[in-house]
């Protein structure tokens, strides 16, 4: 009897970890109270662990963002259901991704992502150190991954 019970408790924690998967447009944005998220690797971290059950349309609402952003392979995105990462406003200037570089990737890393638009965002790589090779969005295994201005 300890044993079935046991497992029907592991089971529901292992349940109540799970999260629904993403489908519509969320906001992004530290400085703004209406925003569904934070930061954008909140959001892709979501994306990464929960997956897609439709189209996602992630809006960047006006702000400059520091840091380093990796998104990896997420479960469900397909050519109908892809993710769209766009400036709220659709002024480029008015969302800037930026970092002081890294040894390995770019400011947006994109390693192993699929069905991946990013459009209307300025993204930069302010490393001065030429040898580390360090890009703005670095891709690599890309399949129907699109970058629009």
């Amino acid at each position: 009897m300890k044993v079935v019970f046991l497992y029907f408790l592991f089971a529901f924690v292992e349940m109540s970890e799970l999260s629904a998967q993403l489908s519509g447009i969320y906001t992004v944005g530290s400085k703004h109270h209406i925003s569904d998220f934070k930061s954008l690797q909140e959001v892709f971290d979501t994306l990464e662990k929960s997956g897609v059950s439709g189209p996602v349309t992630i809006k960047m609402l006006p702000e400059t963002y520091q840091g380093l952003f990796s998104l990896g392979y997420v479960p469900g995105a397909n050519d109908l259901d892809r993710i769209i990462i766009e400036s709220y406003s659709g002024d480029s200037s008015s969302v800037i991704l930026t970092s002081n570089g890294t040894s390995n990737g770019g400011t947006v890393s994109l390693w192993g992502a699929a069905f991946v638009t990013i459009r209307n965002i300025t993204v930069q790589n302010l490393n001065s150190i030429s040898y580390l090779k360090d890009w703005a969005i670095d891709i690599r295994d890309p399949y129907s991954v699109s970058v629009e201005h």
